[in-house]
């Protein structure tokens, strides 16, 4: 998989789909989650959206272009900001990897909700490549056509997620379930501490 030179933020806006993220308390039970990026002149409307509780919530926040080619600054709660790292942007603006300074907050986003397991496992091994820890990736609910055997035993999030500091904002909404054969070096919780969501 190859990926962009440089980061061309036209081509960026639109509507895109998370595959996989780590787990965050602002997520808490979200599924289906999407993010949609629109062009509002002196800055970039960022709308992330999630199925939570048979509900679909809605979160609005601002993104501020920066010196960096692949970095914004994000804002869901004024006046604090976060970094929103571009890692990796597939040349096609298929496939984007998106994470934060301190490496506690990683999406792994994609134009539709169509992966196929060999694409999902190439970013999996990129976003470890820049220092990520991928154990703790969880998989966005009712991923479809992907080419593999569903997992059973890879973590659900289903009880309580560690409240993090408000100031690390919130970029992107995610809650997920693994539905796709786990890659190589994510592995599954102790069934002890993680309950089998029913959501």
């Amino acid at each position: 998989m190859k990926g962009a030179k440089k980061v061309d933020l036209s081509r960026y806006l639109g509507k895109w789909y998370e595959i996989a993220s780590f787990p965050a308390w602002f997520s808490w039970r979200c599924k289906d989650t999407t993010a949609e990026y629109t062009d509002k002149e002196k800055y970039i409307e960022v709308r992330n959206s999630c199925d939570r509780f048979n509900t679909r919530t809605k979160q609005k926040g601002k993104a501020y272009k920066t010196d960096k080619n692949n970095v914004l600054q994000v804002s869901f709660f004024a006046p604090f900001k976060g970094d929103y790292i571009i890692e990796f942007l597939e040349q096609n603006y298929n496939f984007v990897i998106v994470g934060s300074q301190k490496k506690n907050y990683l999406w792994i986003l994609s134009r539709d909700t169509n992966i196929k397991q060999v694409e999902f496992d190439e970013l999996v091994g990129i976003a470890k490549g820049k220092g990520y820890d991928v154990s703790n990736l969880v998989m966005t609910t009712k991923v479809k056509k992907v080419e593999s055997t569903p997992m059973t035993d890879i973590r659900t999030i289903g009880g309580t997620v560690p409240i993090a500091s408000r100031i690390e904002l919130a970029i992107h909404a995610a809650v997920p379930v693994f539905s796709v054969a786990r890659p190589s070096g994510i592995r599954p919780p102790s069934r002890k501490t993680v309950r089998q969501s029913t959501a």
